[in-house]
């Protein structure tokens, strides 16, 4: 029979903060502890059973409590772990950052972000060595080689409790925020949209999705847990080519579906993301669409790129939903300008 009971011996040597499972081997876990209102308190740490939980040893013994812990989804014997720092009335004076371990946890080392409270880490199934990193202070970091360098990818201003990558489509990450509410990208993190759909409380501590419907979102808060579903509307693009000569045409398939049994209103537009980052547009003039059930449209859309475009590559997205403020769903390609032969 299934239930809940105490796990073995060696787990309370820490109030415990994280928690993740070897995708591998589910009898192998680790979970990241902080200090308990004890003394002497045990130093926090990460702790780590073998056998699902009848034994824990700790495996590393940290100065500062470990807010996050997660494996590597391609190569078990890798885990990650993030820090909180220690902050005084000026900043973050010690501890923080990420650190990784290669050989099954008897190993640590600090691969970045020293100094940043790392609230929550995700690391990418299609790409190992793609990693998040929330953090409380700055936002959110991304790296794409397994946390050697670290790069601010959004949300800075704001305080990150946790991240989250969508297992089907990874360039769509979310993050909650400690009064902000739920954020989504649809690139990678290069524009974040705030998700207002639902009645969601501003404070949210955790995000994670649904093993039965990967598109579905369970977002933790003080009041309970709270479900955000999948986009009732689904936007696709398909770009007929990626390399683009100054002055020449851009062309895509946009294919937009409705494949729930209710009929959905919304508005659609589409943005384009410059050399440099500024964004520019709308290039498709934002417009109210009503779809019946079950309806797929599409249309092959053609832009002109002007002759004096900069070189480099562009990222160009069309967004549905009650916009500005609510993105239901988000589609985007990227391509290059190049000059004019």
């Amino acid at each position: 029979m299934g239930g809940h009971h105490d796990a073995g011996p060696g787990l309370e040597q820490g109030s415990v903060l994280s928690i993740a499972v070897n995708p591998e081997n589910p009898q192998e876990i680790i979970t990241g502890t902080g200090l308990l209102p004890v003394f002497p308190t045990p130093s926090p740490g990460i702790i780590k059973t073998t056998n699902g939980g009848a034994e824990w040893v700790r495996v590393w013994e940290s100065e500062y409590p470990v807010m996050s812990v997660v494996y590597d989804p391609a190569d078990p014997e890798t885990a990650y772990a993030g820090i909180q720092a220690r902050w005084d009335t000026l900043g973050p004076v010690a501890g923080g950052g990420v650190y990784r371990t290669t050989n099954g946890g008897s190993d640590w080392n600090l691969v970045g972000l020293s100094l940043r409270t790392v609230n929550s880490l995700a690391t990418d199934i299609s790409s190992s060595l793609t990693l998040y990193a929330a953090t409380s202070d700055s936002g959110v970091y991304k790296s794409t080689d397994a946390g050697e360098h670290w790069s601010r990818t959004g949300l800075e201003a704001l305080d990150v409790r946790a991240v989250a990558i969508e297992p089907l489509m990874p360039e769509r990450v979310y993050a909650s925020t400690s009064d902000e509410g739920l954020w989504m990208t649809g690139d990678g993190g290069l524009e974040w949209w705030p998700l207002k759909r639902g009645r969601c409380p501003p404070h949210i501590t955790g995000v994670s999705f649904d093993v039965t419907v990967p598109e579905r979102l369970h977002a933790s808060t003080p009041v309970g847990v709270f479900v955000h579903e999948p986009s009732p509307v689904k936007v696709i693009t398909s770009p007929d080519g990626t390399s683009i000569p100054q002055g020449g045409e851009l062309g895509y398939e946009l294919e937009v579906r409705n494949p729930s049994e209710d009929q959905h209103t919304f508005d659609i537009d589409a943005w384009v993301e410059i050399p440099g980052g500024s964004v520019h547009g709308p290039v498709i003039a934002r417009r109210r669409l009503t779809f019946p059930a079950g309806v797929t449209a599409t249309r092959h859309i053609i832009h002109t790129v002007p002759p004096q475009a900069p070189l480099g590559e562009y990222t160009y997205a069309v967004r549905i939903g009650s916009l500005p403020d609510d993105v239901w769903d988000e589609a985007f390609f990227r391509f290059t300008v190049v000059p004019l032969r």
